[in-house]
């Protein structure tokens, strides 16, 4: 299922284009991303920003009346294919949420 989404989206690297004039073609791995997103937050009624020190970003959505969180860390640095990704220990702060 895609999102319904319109506008110049093709045009802004999420849907592959051919031809000439441009058309649209077979969607890109950030589109479906996009669309989780989409799916998940959409009908979010409330967004809270939580605090779990340096280079964690977290966010607690109401949706439907439950939280959902988004979390993700971020150290400022490029990784490449191969490189040992980043790794911060948020399960425990999430634990202690209410």
């Amino acid at each position: 299922m895609l999102a319904q989404i319109t506008g110049t989206v093709a045009f802004q690297g999420l849907i592959e284009t051919r031809g000439m004039p441009p058309k649209p073609g077979e969607p890109r791995p950030a589109y479906h991303a996009l669309t989780l997103v989409v799916q998940k937050l959409g009908a979010f009624s409330a967004v809270e920003r939580l605090e779990f020190g340096p280079g964690v970003y977290a966010y607690r959505f109401a949706v439907g009346g439950r939280p959902v969180y988004v979390v993700w860390y971020e150290d400022g640095r490029r990784y490449l294919p191969g490189d040992r990704e980043p790794v911060a220990n948020v399960l425990r702060c999430l634990a202690n949420i209410g």
